[in-house]
């Protein structure tokens, strides 16, 4: 006789509809960090990607296609570097996005259940400028501030551009 068998009094057991649905909810709470972890990277990849559009005289479909596909700006490494080097952000802002990049590389490249609580992630995010303000030890809150942080830059980096 089993364990199971010997717990249910010999009869056969019926997992329960509520068996596993702590785990389930678990797992779909850290599939939502890195929903928002990827989210939030690619809308800061975005907000470069315009810096550098603001920058360029020629902007047709064919030019762009060239640029983003394949071409020098089709990474988002690529981008930061290409903006950094021509001057259009500054070194502090380019190595603070480069350091959310990484953040994103390390949750979107992983089969691990990763969460702001993971003591890597811990340590990645405590490399972030916006950490110094957040509460101590809320890597969550340290990426919030600095994903805004940067995006508030970038867009003001844009508008002086596009406004002259």
């Amino acid at each position: 006789m089993t364990d199971d068998e010997k717990k249910s009094h010999g009869q056969p057991t019926v997992e329960s509809p509520m068996d596993g649905l702590e785990k389930q909810l678990r797992d779909m709470g850290d599939r939502a960090v890195i929903g928002r972890v990827l989210t939030e990277a690619a809308w800061l990849e975005g907000i470069l990607t315009r810096v550098l559009q603001a920058h360029m005289p020629e902007k047709s479909n064919n030019v762009l296609e060239s640029l983003y596909e394949n071409g020098p700006l089709s990474t988002f490494s690529h981008k930061i570097k290409i903006a950094r080097a021509f001057g259009f952000i500054p070194p502090a802002l380019a190595a603070e996005i480069h350091k959310i990049r990484a953040i994103r590389n390390r949750f979107a490249h992983t089969d691990d259940h990763l969460t702001f609580k993971n003591g890597e992630i811990v340590k990645m995010v405590a490399k972030l400028d916006a950490a110094q303000a957040a509460r101590p030890g809320d890597a969550e809150d340290a990426w919030a501030g600095a994903v805004i942080d940067i995006a508030d830059q970038l867009i003001k980096l844009w508008r002086r551009r596009v406004n002259g």
